[in-house]
Order: structure tokens, then sequence, then C-alpha cells
């Protein structure tokens, strides 16, 4: 069973778990410069602090959640949430190579879509990382507009090429705060 379980990062042993964690997904992700963009980043006390206190916040919250399977650790999700726009935001979702092809991803994806629609959400969004987009298309998911940045946003579509609003499920169970 999938599940998805919040970190606590004002717990100094939390905060090293989710560091390694993330630290391995960058090995992944990143270019050598962004890599040491991103753990200069997680060194910076002031920025860890507001990260924290965004996880902590009751509204527009910062979601950083373990991936759970069979209650051993295999990846992390982090998501937000805009109240006023209803929508979710996935910043990073990571599966460790050995768990890949197994449909836990999809999985914990679809469990951040329903916590967020849990909140009031009916869109969840995403930029997928470099060779992550057929993960994202398989799901559901499609380009669905280009942001200030000239990055390409992913949206749930339908099969008309419509945006779909996420729904939610009886899943919901799986996720603890």
């Amino acid at each position: 069973m999938v599940e998805l379980k919040r970190f606590d990062l004002r717990n100094p042993d939390e905060m090293a778990q989710f560091n390694s964690y993330f630290i391995e997904y960058l090995v992944e992700v990143c270019d050598e410069e962004e890599y040491q963009e991103n753990v200069k980043d997680m060194q910076d006390e002031e920025l860890n602090r507001q990260m924290i206190a965004q996880t902590l916040s009751e509204h527009n919250p910062y979601y950083i959640m373990k991936i759970l399977s069979d209650n051993a650790y295999v990846g992390f999700i982090s998501y937000s949430y805009n109240e006023s726009l209803h929508r979710g935001f996935v910043n990073n979702l990571y599966v460790r190579k050995d768990f890949r092809r197994s449909g836990t991803g999809a999985k914990a994806l679809g469990l951040a879509e329903n916590h967020i629609k849990s909140h009031g959400g009916t869109l969840m969004e995403l930029i997928p990382v470099d060779g992550a987009e057929g993960f994202y298309l398989r799901d559901g998911y499609g380009a669905s507009r280009v942001n200030a940045n000239h990055e390409t946003v992913y949206a749930k579509i339908d099969g008309s090429g419509a945006v779909t609003e996420v729904t939610v499920s009886d899943q919901l169970k799986n996720i603890s705060d």
C-alpha cells in the first residue's frame, strides 16, 4: 500500500532525512550548477526557517511528504496549494529507482491530487523535469499553458484536450498530516 506521510522539518532528524532524499533527487535531475545552487540553499538557515513556516501554514500550505510503500521509504513528493486560485502545484516528485515502473509514483501523485481537492482545490499543475514528461502524459496530464519563465506547465487533461478538475477519492485515508 502506498501512502504519504508529512515530514516534520522542525525535527532535526527529519530535516536531515529529507535533505538526504532531496540530494538523491538533485543528483538525478540537475546539472552541476543547479545542483550546487540547491545544495547551497539547503544550508541557508533563513531559507530553511521559511520553508518550515510554509509547511506549517494554515493558509496556502506547502506539503513535503514521504512516499511510503508497505511502510518503507520509496520517495517523496512536495506540493503547494493556492487557496485563492483553488490550484495545487507539484514541485517535486521523486521515486527511488528500485520502485519505479511499479505504479508507486502514479499512486503518490493521485494521493496528492486528492489531498489538494480535500482542501477545495480544483486543478493540479506541475512542470515536469526533463525525461519525466511521458510519466505525466500517461497519468492524464498535458501541456496547459506557458508560465512567465517560458516553462510549459502541465495539468490534468481529459480526452478532448480540456483541462479537467481534480477529483476526490477515499484514498485520503492514506495521507497523514
